[in-house]
């Protein structure tokens, strides 16, 4: 594991300055990256930088690995739905927030999570949702989980009435 730290490092300032200052590594060091994605797998996929990586491979080397390439698909899709989900809801004149954590480059992204304004607006949103072919999955006071299935990913849509935190709303 000691070697992994400082490779970890660099491909951090890889990344940042990719993202932030649009420069692109040198193309020696392709490699690295693609032995840093092979051989820490897991851990560039627990901390969500599969896609990062992905658009970084693609824009500076017009190269993909398989994973980085579905992962960064998978980003897209999950970009586009969140645009429909938001038009539509729109549309129909109900206010809804899509929030995530905000980094400094494109992160995998497990679901869309959506924020209503009140909970008397759940049965229009689901209804919304409904219309575009989404399916309730989970309902409880932890969840309210509903999916789709595009292009043979499964999308899921997290919808809240309420944000929790140490005990506050």
């Amino acid at each position: 594991m000691k070697s992994f730290k400082p490779a970890f490092l660099i491909m951090y300032k890889l990344l940042r300055d990719f993202f932030l200052h649009k420069t692109c590594p040198k193309s020696e060091v392709k490699n690295f990256i693609y032995k840093l994605l092979r051989d820490n797998l897991d851990f560039l996929r627990y901390n969500k930088l599969l896609v990062a990586i992905g658009v970084l491979f693609k824009e500076c080397f017009s190269f993909n690995t398989e994973i980085t390439d579905s992962r960064l698909k998978r980003y897209e899709l999950y970009l586009s739905e969140a645009r429909n989900i938001l038009k539509k809801s729109y549309d129909n004149s109900l206010k809804i927030i899509i929030f995530k954590t905000f980094t400094a480059f494109p992160k995998d992204v497990a679901d869309i999570d959506v924020l209503l304004y009140s909970h008397e607006e759940l049965t229009n949103f689901e209804n919304i949702l409904r219309s575009i072919n989404y399916k309730k999955r989970k309902v409880g006071l932890e969840q309210n989980l509903w999916s789709k299935k595009v292009n043979n990913i499964i999308v899921d849509v997290e919808v809240h009435t309420d944000i929790a935190a140490a005990g506050f709303k």
